[in-house]
Order: structure tokens, then C-alpha cells, then sequence
């Protein structure tokens, strides 16, 4: 509706892309919210903007060098064709999510979060 009507929010910025999840600093994170009402300027009623408005954001910045790779194991899959989600982890997936890479993993079946909090105490 608003390409329709001549509405280009994004015209004058390079829109960016990627992932949501990651790790930053609290530089960062105070950088973002120097910068809240550039970002609802920009990014307010936007698809996906999750996914958009801080790596549009830092791209021409120092801290684009210091997002930090994803520190969170996930296994997304398609339950429908719009429609990508993490699948349950089960207790057959502890190899995946024993790698050191991973600090977090994302999302348990209520049988599988016993057996991994067991495994983590021991």
C-alpha cells in the first residue's frame, strides 16, 4: 500500500539485513538507544524490522565489526511455506548443542529440559 501511494521511508538509507538473533556489546546497545527515534522513523510499521533496522543502523559504523557471531544453537524448520520455525529439541540432539560454539540453544520439549539440566550438573 504505501509503494502504491509514494511512501519510501527508505530512500534516503541503505535498508540492511540479517539475522535477529546474535550477541553485542553494551556499547552497542547504547548506541540503539542513542538512536530510538531515527530507528521509529525509519523502521516503525515495517515488515520484518526485527531482522532490518539495527544492521541498517551500524552498517557504516565501527561497531559493525563487533556484532559477535550467533552464540545460540537453533534448528529452524518450515511448518508451512511463509512459516519458519525453530523446531523442539529433543534429548537426540545433544551432540548438536554440546558444540563449545553455543552458549544458548532455542527451544526444549518439556521431557528433553530435564534431561539437560541432569547432563549440565554432572
Amino acid at each position: 500500500m504505501q509503494r502504491y501511494i509514494g511512501i519510501n521511508r527508505a530512500r534516503k538509507i541503505t535498508v540492511q539485513s540479517g539475522s535477529q538473533w546474535f550477541s553485542i556489546t553494551d556499547d552497542l546497545v547504547q548506541y540503539i538507544l542513542s538512536h530510538e527515534s531515527w530507528i521509529t522513523k525509519h523502521f516503525n510499521y515495517t515488515y520484518c524490522c526485527d531482522e532490518l533496522f539495527i544492521q541498517s543502523l551500524i552498517a557504516n559504523t565501527q561497531f559493525m565489526n563487533t556484532l559477535s557471531e550467533n552464540l545460540r544453537y537453533v534448528d529452524f524448520i518450515w511448518k508451512s511455506k511463509h512459516n519458519l520455525t525453530p523446531r523442539y529439541l529433543t534429548v537426540d540432539d545433544v551432540s548438536l548443542i554440546e558444540n563449545p560454539k553455543y552458549l544458548f540453544a532455542r527451544k526444549f520439549t518439556a521431557n528433553s529440559v530435564e534431561f539437560f539440566k541432569r547432563r549440565i550438573q554432572e
